[in-house]
Protein backbone atom coordinates (compact mmCIF):
# COMPACT_ATOMS: atom_id res chain seq x y z
CA UNK A 1 0.00 0.00 0.00
CA UNK A 2 1.27 3.48 -0.87
CA UNK A 3 2.35 5.72 2.01
CA UNK A 4 -0.35 8.28 1.32
CA UNK A 5 -3.20 5.75 1.53
CA UNK A 6 -4.24 5.47 5.18
CA UNK A 7 -6.94 3.64 7.11
CA UNK A 8 -9.64 5.95 8.54
CA UNK A 9 -8.80 4.96 12.14
CA UNK A 10 -5.24 6.33 11.92
CA UNK A 11 -4.48 9.49 13.93
CA UNK A 12 -4.04 12.79 12.11
CA UNK A 13 -0.49 12.87 13.47
CA UNK A 14 0.29 9.93 11.13
CA UNK A 15 -1.04 11.87 8.14
CA UNK A 16 1.13 14.85 9.09
CA UNK A 17 4.23 12.66 9.17
CA UNK A 18 3.45 11.29 5.70
CA UNK A 19 2.84 14.75 4.24
CA UNK A 20 6.02 16.13 5.79
CA UNK A 21 8.27 13.22 4.79
CA UNK A 22 7.31 12.87 1.13
CA UNK A 23 6.38 14.87 -1.95
CA UNK A 24 2.78 13.64 -1.76
CA UNK A 25 0.33 16.48 -1.07
CA UNK A 26 -2.82 14.42 -0.57
CA UNK A 27 -3.76 11.66 1.87
CA UNK A 28 -6.35 9.17 0.60
CA UNK A 29 -8.51 7.74 3.39
CA UNK A 30 -9.94 4.21 3.11
CA UNK A 31 -12.33 2.14 5.20
CA UNK A 32 -11.88 -1.41 6.46
CA UNK A 33 -12.94 -2.73 3.02
CA UNK A 34 -10.17 -0.66 1.35
CA UNK A 35 -12.77 1.63 -0.25
CA UNK A 36 -11.92 5.30 -0.70
CA UNK A 37 -14.04 7.45 1.64
CA UNK A 38 -12.19 10.77 1.78
CA UNK A 39 -9.12 12.89 1.10
CA UNK A 40 -6.95 15.11 3.30
CA UNK A 41 -4.58 17.91 2.35
CA UNK A 42 -2.49 20.23 4.48
CA UNK A 43 -5.27 22.80 4.25
CA UNK A 44 -7.86 20.32 5.56
CA UNK A 45 -5.65 19.62 8.58
CA UNK A 46 -5.31 23.32 9.35
CA UNK A 47 -9.07 23.80 9.09
CA UNK A 48 -9.60 20.83 11.41
CA UNK A 49 -7.33 22.33 14.06
CA UNK A 50 -9.20 25.64 13.80
CA UNK A 51 -12.41 23.75 14.55
CA UNK A 52 -10.84 22.48 17.78
CA UNK A 53 -9.81 18.95 16.76
CA UNK A 54 -6.54 17.85 18.34
CA UNK A 55 -3.57 15.81 17.14
CA UNK A 56 -4.98 12.54 18.54
CA UNK A 57 -8.22 12.59 16.53
CA UNK A 58 -8.56 10.08 13.71
CA UNK A 59 -8.67 10.97 10.03
CA UNK A 60 -12.48 11.09 9.76
CA UNK A 61 -12.54 14.39 11.69
CA UNK A 62 -10.34 16.08 9.06
CA UNK A 63 -11.11 14.38 5.76
CA UNK A 64 -13.04 15.83 2.87
CA UNK A 65 -15.91 13.52 1.93
CA UNK A 66 -16.49 15.05 -1.50
CA UNK A 67 -13.55 14.49 -3.82
CA UNK A 68 -12.66 13.97 -7.47
CA UNK A 69 -11.77 10.53 -8.80
CA UNK A 70 -11.72 8.37 -11.92
CA UNK A 71 -12.98 4.87 -12.52
CA UNK A 72 -10.37 2.64 -14.15
CA UNK A 73 -12.35 2.28 -17.38
CA UNK A 74 -12.14 6.08 -17.85
CA UNK A 75 -8.32 6.20 -18.03
CA UNK A 76 -8.23 6.33 -21.82
CA UNK A 77 -10.36 9.50 -21.98
CA UNK A 78 -7.59 12.11 -21.92
CA UNK A 79 -10.02 15.02 -22.33
CA UNK A 80 -11.93 14.13 -19.15
CA UNK A 81 -8.70 13.64 -17.18
CA UNK A 82 -7.35 17.02 -18.27
CA UNK A 83 -10.62 18.76 -17.37
CA UNK A 84 -10.58 17.27 -13.88
CA UNK A 85 -7.05 18.51 -13.28
CA UNK A 86 -7.51 21.94 -14.87
CA UNK A 87 -10.93 22.78 -13.39
CA UNK A 88 -10.30 21.63 -9.83
CA UNK A 89 -6.73 22.73 -9.09
CA UNK A 90 -5.68 19.25 -7.99
CA UNK A 91 -2.39 17.47 -8.53
CA UNK A 92 -3.44 13.84 -7.94
CA UNK A 93 -6.43 11.74 -8.95
CA UNK A 94 -7.26 8.38 -7.40
CA UNK A 95 -8.25 5.65 -9.87
CA UNK A 96 -10.92 3.31 -8.50
CA UNK A 97 -12.18 -0.14 -9.44
CA UNK A 98 -15.89 -0.98 -9.54
CA UNK A 99 -15.89 -1.47 -5.76
CA UNK A 100 -14.42 2.00 -5.09
CA UNK A 101 -11.01 0.61 -4.11
CA UNK A 102 -7.88 2.53 -5.13
CA UNK A 103 -5.88 0.71 -7.79
CA UNK A 104 -3.72 3.62 -8.90
CA UNK A 105 -3.01 7.33 -8.41
CA UNK A 106 -2.30 9.53 -11.42
CA UNK A 107 -0.65 12.94 -11.47
CA UNK A 108 -1.44 16.12 -13.33
CA UNK A 109 0.53 16.59 -16.58
CA UNK A 110 2.81 19.08 -14.81
CA UNK A 111 3.60 16.60 -12.04
CA UNK A 112 3.41 13.27 -13.85
CA UNK A 113 6.11 10.97 -12.49
CA UNK A 114 6.07 8.24 -15.11
CA UNK A 115 9.25 7.87 -17.14
CA UNK A 116 9.25 6.74 -20.74
CA UNK A 117 9.60 2.97 -20.84
CA UNK A 118 11.46 1.86 -23.96
CA UNK A 119 11.08 -1.90 -23.58
CA UNK A 120 9.40 -3.51 -26.60
CA UNK A 121 5.67 -4.01 -26.10
CA UNK A 122 4.57 -6.85 -28.40
CA UNK A 123 0.93 -7.45 -29.29
CA UNK A 124 0.10 -10.82 -30.83
CA UNK A 125 -2.48 -10.22 -33.57
CA UNK A 126 -1.78 -12.82 -36.25
CA UNK A 127 -4.49 -15.39 -35.48
CA UNK A 128 -7.48 -16.24 -37.67
CA UNK A 129 -10.14 -15.64 -35.00
CA UNK A 130 -12.31 -18.55 -36.13
CA UNK A 131 -14.37 -18.53 -32.93
CA UNK A 132 -15.40 -14.94 -33.70
CA UNK A 133 -16.90 -15.62 -37.12
CA UNK A 134 -18.67 -14.02 -38.95
CA UNK A 135 -17.16 -10.79 -37.51
CA UNK A 136 -13.65 -11.94 -38.40
CA UNK A 137 -14.45 -12.71 -42.01
CA UNK A 138 -13.36 -9.21 -43.04
CA UNK A 139 -11.20 -8.03 -40.11
CA UNK A 140 -8.69 -9.70 -37.74
CA UNK A 141 -10.11 -10.45 -34.29
CA UNK A 142 -7.96 -7.83 -32.46
CA UNK A 143 -9.55 -5.18 -34.73
CA UNK A 144 -13.05 -5.95 -33.42
CA UNK A 145 -14.36 -2.81 -31.77
CA UNK A 146 -15.29 -2.17 -28.15
CA UNK A 147 -16.54 1.34 -27.41
CA UNK A 148 -15.82 2.32 -31.02
CA UNK A 149 -12.13 1.38 -30.81
CA UNK A 150 -10.33 -1.83 -31.87
CA UNK A 151 -9.20 -4.03 -28.99
CA UNK A 152 -5.57 -3.40 -29.96
CA UNK A 153 -6.05 0.34 -29.55
CA UNK A 154 -7.35 -0.15 -26.01
CA UNK A 155 -4.23 -2.20 -25.23
CA UNK A 156 -1.92 0.45 -26.70
CA UNK A 157 -3.67 3.30 -24.86
CA UNK A 158 -3.40 1.49 -21.54
CA UNK A 159 0.30 0.71 -22.02
CA UNK A 160 1.00 4.24 -23.29
CA UNK A 161 -0.52 5.66 -20.11
CA UNK A 162 2.10 3.80 -18.08
CA UNK A 163 4.95 5.12 -20.21
CA UNK A 164 5.45 2.50 -22.94
CA UNK A 165 6.24 3.96 -26.35
CA UNK A 166 7.71 1.19 -28.56
CA UNK A 167 5.10 -1.21 -29.89
CA UNK A 168 5.43 -4.25 -32.15
CA UNK A 169 2.33 -5.88 -33.62
CA UNK A 170 2.62 -9.46 -34.85
CA UNK A 171 0.44 -9.78 -37.97
CA UNK A 172 -0.56 -12.45 -40.49
CA UNK A 173 -4.30 -12.84 -41.24
CA UNK A 174 -5.70 -9.71 -43.00
CA UNK A 175 -2.54 -7.86 -41.95
CA UNK A 176 -3.30 -4.82 -44.12
CA UNK A 177 -6.34 -3.98 -41.97
CA UNK A 178 -4.06 -3.50 -38.97
CA UNK A 179 -1.22 -1.75 -40.84
CA UNK A 180 -3.54 0.70 -42.60
CA UNK A 181 -5.29 1.61 -39.36
CA UNK A 182 -2.29 2.13 -37.06
CA UNK A 183 0.45 2.86 -39.63
CA UNK A 184 3.60 3.94 -37.75
CA UNK A 185 1.74 4.93 -34.57
CA UNK A 186 2.21 8.70 -34.87
CA UNK A 187 -1.54 9.32 -34.52
CA UNK A 188 -1.36 7.72 -31.07
CA UNK A 189 1.97 9.38 -30.20
CA UNK A 190 3.80 6.04 -30.09
CA UNK A 191 6.17 4.06 -32.31
CA UNK A 192 4.69 1.02 -34.04
CA UNK A 193 6.55 -1.60 -36.07
CA UNK A 194 5.23 -4.87 -37.45
CA UNK A 195 6.37 -8.47 -37.09
CA UNK A 196 5.12 -9.94 -40.37
CA UNK A 197 4.56 -13.69 -40.29
CA UNK A 198 4.90 -15.50 -43.61
CA UNK A 199 3.22 -18.50 -41.99
CA UNK A 200 1.33 -18.76 -38.68
CA UNK A 201 3.97 -18.85 -35.91
CA UNK A 202 1.86 -19.32 -32.78
CA UNK A 203 1.75 -17.04 -29.73
CA UNK A 204 5.54 -16.90 -29.32
CA UNK A 205 7.16 -17.80 -32.66
CA UNK A 206 6.97 -14.28 -34.09
CA UNK A 207 9.22 -13.00 -31.28
CA UNK A 208 12.07 -14.43 -33.35
CA UNK A 209 11.44 -11.66 -35.90
CA UNK A 210 12.33 -8.97 -33.36
CA UNK A 211 15.67 -7.32 -34.08
CA UNK A 212 17.42 -8.35 -30.88
CA UNK A 213 20.25 -5.85 -31.39
CA UNK A 214 17.93 -2.83 -31.48
CA UNK A 215 15.87 -3.15 -28.30
CA UNK A 216 16.45 -3.27 -24.58
CA UNK A 217 14.96 -6.25 -22.82
CA UNK A 218 12.83 -7.66 -21.45
CA UNK A 219 9.80 -7.57 -23.75
CA UNK A 220 6.17 -7.32 -22.68
CA UNK A 221 4.08 -9.76 -24.74
CA UNK A 222 0.29 -9.49 -24.80
CA UNK A 223 -2.41 -11.35 -26.72
CA UNK A 224 -4.36 -8.96 -28.94
CA UNK A 225 -7.80 -10.27 -27.98
CA UNK A 226 -8.07 -9.27 -24.34
CA UNK A 227 -9.38 -6.35 -22.31
CA UNK A 228 -7.62 -5.46 -19.08
CA UNK A 229 -6.92 -2.71 -16.57
CA UNK A 230 -3.54 -4.13 -15.52
CA UNK A 231 -0.82 -1.73 -14.36
CA UNK A 232 1.89 -2.60 -16.90
CA UNK A 233 4.51 -0.54 -15.09
CA UNK A 234 4.03 -2.53 -11.85
CA UNK A 235 4.08 -5.75 -13.89
CA UNK A 236 7.51 -4.86 -15.30
CA UNK A 237 8.88 -3.80 -11.90
CA UNK A 238 7.76 -7.13 -10.40
CA UNK A 239 9.54 -9.05 -13.16
CA UNK A 240 12.79 -7.14 -12.64
CA UNK A 241 12.61 -7.43 -8.84
CA UNK A 242 12.40 -11.22 -9.08
CA UNK A 243 15.11 -11.42 -11.77
CA UNK A 244 12.77 -13.66 -13.73
CA UNK A 245 13.30 -15.12 -17.18
CA UNK A 246 9.54 -15.16 -17.82
CA UNK A 247 6.70 -13.66 -15.79
CA UNK A 248 3.08 -14.64 -16.40
CA UNK A 249 0.23 -12.35 -15.37
CA UNK A 250 -2.36 -14.54 -13.63
CA UNK A 251 -5.95 -14.01 -12.56
CA UNK A 252 -7.44 -15.87 -9.60
CA UNK A 253 -10.64 -17.69 -10.53
CA UNK A 254 -12.84 -18.88 -7.66
CA UNK A 255 -15.46 -21.57 -8.27
CA UNK A 256 -17.83 -23.17 -5.77
CA UNK A 257 -18.88 -26.71 -6.69
CA UNK A 258 -22.59 -27.49 -6.24
CA UNK A 259 -21.91 -31.06 -5.17
CA UNK A 260 -19.73 -32.89 -2.70
CA UNK A 261 -16.36 -33.92 -4.14
CA UNK A 262 -14.83 -37.28 -3.27
CA UNK A 263 -11.13 -38.01 -2.92
CA UNK A 264 -10.31 -41.67 -3.54
CA UNK A 265 -7.35 -44.02 -3.61
CA UNK A 266 -7.89 -47.30 -5.47
CA UNK A 267 -11.64 -46.65 -5.27
CA UNK A 268 -11.50 -46.31 -1.49
CA UNK A 269 -12.89 -42.97 -0.31
CA UNK A 270 -10.25 -41.03 1.64
CA UNK A 271 -12.06 -37.71 2.02
CA UNK A 272 -15.32 -35.90 1.21
CA UNK A 273 -15.47 -32.15 0.61
CA UNK A 274 -19.00 -30.76 0.64
CA UNK A 275 -19.38 -27.97 -1.96
CA UNK A 276 -15.68 -27.10 -1.99
CA UNK A 277 -14.34 -23.76 -3.16
CA UNK A 278 -11.77 -24.26 -5.90
CA UNK A 279 -9.18 -21.56 -6.55
CA UNK A 280 -7.31 -21.59 -9.84
CA UNK A 281 -4.68 -19.24 -11.25
CA UNK A 282 -5.61 -18.47 -14.84
CA UNK A 283 -3.04 -17.59 -17.50
CA UNK A 284 -4.23 -14.18 -18.77
CA UNK A 285 -2.19 -14.10 -21.99
CA UNK A 286 0.14 -11.36 -20.73
CA UNK A 287 3.84 -12.07 -20.27
CA UNK A 288 7.24 -10.51 -19.78
CA UNK A 289 10.10 -12.35 -21.47
CA UNK A 290 13.82 -11.70 -21.10
CA UNK A 291 15.85 -10.95 -24.21
CA UNK A 292 18.07 -14.01 -23.68
CA UNK A 293 14.96 -16.24 -23.78
CA UNK A 294 13.74 -14.60 -26.99
CA UNK A 295 17.12 -15.35 -28.57
CA UNK A 296 16.48 -19.09 -28.07
CA UNK A 297 13.41 -19.03 -30.36
CA UNK A 298 14.21 -20.43 -33.81
CA UNK A 299 13.28 -18.28 -36.80
CA UNK A 300 10.20 -19.11 -38.88
CA UNK A 301 9.21 -21.88 -36.46
CA UNK A 302 5.77 -22.34 -34.92
CA UNK A 303 5.90 -21.95 -31.14
CA UNK A 304 3.22 -21.22 -28.58
CA UNK A 305 4.00 -19.24 -25.45
CA UNK A 306 2.91 -22.17 -23.28
CA UNK A 307 5.62 -24.34 -24.84
CA UNK A 308 8.25 -21.64 -24.34
CA UNK A 309 7.22 -21.41 -20.68
CA UNK A 310 7.31 -25.18 -20.14
CA UNK A 311 10.85 -25.52 -21.38
CA UNK A 312 11.99 -22.75 -19.01
CA UNK A 313 10.13 -23.85 -15.87
CA UNK A 314 12.92 -26.26 -14.88
CA UNK A 315 15.31 -23.31 -14.62
CA UNK A 316 13.10 -21.97 -11.76
CA UNK A 317 13.03 -18.52 -13.25
CA UNK A 318 9.36 -18.44 -14.29
CA UNK A 319 7.19 -16.31 -12.00
CA UNK A 320 3.48 -15.62 -11.59
CA UNK A 321 2.27 -12.02 -11.25
CA UNK A 322 -1.24 -11.94 -9.70
CA UNK A 323 -3.51 -9.22 -11.06
CA UNK A 324 -6.56 -7.95 -9.21
CA UNK A 325 -7.65 -5.47 -11.85
CA UNK A 326 -10.34 -6.27 -14.40
CA UNK A 327 -9.33 -8.77 -17.08
CA UNK A 328 -11.32 -10.55 -19.79
CA UNK A 329 -10.33 -12.81 -22.63
CA UNK A 330 -12.47 -12.01 -25.67
CA UNK A 331 -12.35 -15.45 -27.22
CA UNK A 332 -15.77 -15.73 -28.83
CA UNK A 333 -18.97 -13.83 -29.61
CA UNK A 334 -20.44 -14.53 -26.15
CA UNK A 335 -17.36 -13.03 -24.46
CA UNK A 336 -17.56 -10.02 -26.78
CA UNK A 337 -21.21 -9.39 -25.91
CA UNK A 338 -20.44 -9.50 -22.18
CA UNK A 339 -17.53 -7.03 -22.53
CA UNK A 340 -19.53 -4.63 -24.66
CA UNK A 341 -22.32 -4.62 -22.07
CA UNK A 342 -19.83 -3.96 -19.25
CA UNK A 343 -18.18 -1.11 -21.15
CA UNK A 344 -21.41 0.75 -21.93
Amino acid sequence: MKKNILLFSKKISTALKVLNSSKEKTIFVINENKQLIGTITDGDIRRGFLKGHDINKNLTFFMRKKFKFLFNKELEYDEKINKLFNNNEIEQLPVLDNKNRIIDIIFSPENKKLDTIRNPFVIMAGGFGKRMLPLTKKIPKPMVRINNKPMIEHIINKAKFFGFCNFYISINYLRDKIENYFQDGKKLNVNIKYLKEKNPLGTAGSLSILNKSQFIGPAIVVNGDLVTDINYESFLKYHKKNKANITIATHLEVETKDFGVLETKRQKVTNLNEKPILKTKINTGMYIVEKKIIKTIKGNTFLNMTDLIKRNIKKKKVFSYPIYENWSDVGNLIDLKKIRNLKK
